[in-house]
């Protein structure tokens, strides 16, 4: 499990989602790989566990936000399939997650970093490409030597990859998969090994079911998910009860995300839009997290020289919240207008958002 102590791993995972540069060096490798044609794939961390690794697990999702269910899945996956390294994979585009809003994938993919240097045997993709198969063949690439590969994933995962009504020849995508990589499958809510053993039963499976096998992971974490986490952080803006309920339903990366960052909260309760001005008339209103956002846009976007030694990302944000000229001035720039005095600059933007003395 992940080593060190909760507080320790906090702390890091909240410089990591406030540090400006990083941030920015993740919107760019996002970018570069969208713009990419080919399919395409960034170790993002753990690039030196992948060179020497015979037993790969490859655990792929959209971790908004990662919760403990993740974390036990790929312990689990380990322990039980000898792993030497564990890759947690974020995809531009999942399958059936077409439209994932909030968290940015450049704050998951941040929280997933810092969880990654925590936690030796892991490593951190980005791809993509959606589908498991293209997955698989894209970490073959990043090993050394031919490695085996077994996809970690959640009974409703192996459902939706043996339901023909995703193939236009399901027989031939099948064979496919299975010369890339086997499935280990975790239980999801009610459904245990006896479900999938009726499930492997079934005729049209059976010659598939040599390459699935079940995860035995605890029955504690069968229905915990990050929708419950990102409704809990919705209702009670990540304070009180909810708070607790989250710390019980998430590591202390995932917290970070959530409390941090404000990305599932509602308008005018995120941390970061404390002591605001709110920005009226902005378009984005009091939503701290929207600022947030075109920020990590705008980041992404500036050259590599203009993102060094950049104030911390939630004194962007506050500026954009802020109701005086300063505000004004930076979303306007945010969001692409022309100023009166000519256009600012992302480092004129950075002065702006600099402690103000009284």
């Amino acid at each position: 499990m992940h080593k060190g102590g909760w507080q320790q791993r906090y702390s890091s995972a909240r410089a990591l989602l406030d540090n400006s540069t990083a941030l920015a060096a993740l919107g760019r490798a996002e970018r570069e790989i969208r713009e990419s044609g080919a399919a395409d794939a960034r170790v993002l961390e753990g690039e030196g566990m992948l060179q020497g690794a015979r037993h790969v697990g490859l655990l792929a999702g959209s971790f908004n936000p990662l919760t403990t269910a993740h974390v036990t899945l790929a312990e689990t996956a380990r322990a039980a399939a000898g792993l030497d390294v564990v890759v947690w994979t974020c995809a531009l585009v999942s399958v059936d997650k077409e439209q994932v809003t909030r968290a940015a994938l450049a704050d998951r993919l941040a929280q997933l970093m810092a969880y990654v240097r925590g936690a030796p045997g892991n490593a951190l993709l980005l791809v993509n490409r959606g589908l498991y198969v293209d997955q698989a063949l894209l970490t073959q690439r990043l090993v050394a030597t031919p490695a085996e590969i077994a996809i970690v994933i959640g009974f409703d995962k192996v459902v939706q990859i043996l339901d023909p009504r995703y193939y236009a020849d399901r027989e031939a995508a099948l064979r496919e998969l299975f010369a890339a990589a086997r499935l280990l499958v975790a239980p999801r809510g009610r459904d245990s090994r006896a479900s999938l053993g009726a499930l492997l039963e079934r005729p049209e499976n059976r010659d598939f079911a040599a390459h699935i096998t079940y995860l035995d992971v605890p029955a504690a974490y069968a229905d915990a998910s990050s929708t419950l986490a990102r409704r809990l952080a919705a209702s009670g803006a990540a304070g009180g009860s909810a708070l607790t309920a989250l710390v019980d339903l998430l590591p202390a990366e995932g917290v970070a995300l959530t409390v941090e960052t404000g990305a599932y909260a509602p308008p005018g309760s995120s941390r970061e839009g404390e002591g605001s001005g709110g920005g009226e008339g902005s378009g984005e209103g009091d939503d701290a997290y929207a600022w947030r956002e075109r920020w990590l846009c705008a980041l992404a976007d500036a050259p590599p020289g203009e993102t060094q030694d950049l104030p911390p990302l939630h004194r962007f944000v506050a500026t954009s919240l802020d109701g005086g000229s300063r505000g004004e001035a930076v979303r306007s720039w945010l969001r692409g207008e022309r100023l009166p005095g000519g256009s600012l600059t992302l480092r004129d933007a950075a002065r702006l958002s600099a402690p103000q003395r009284d």
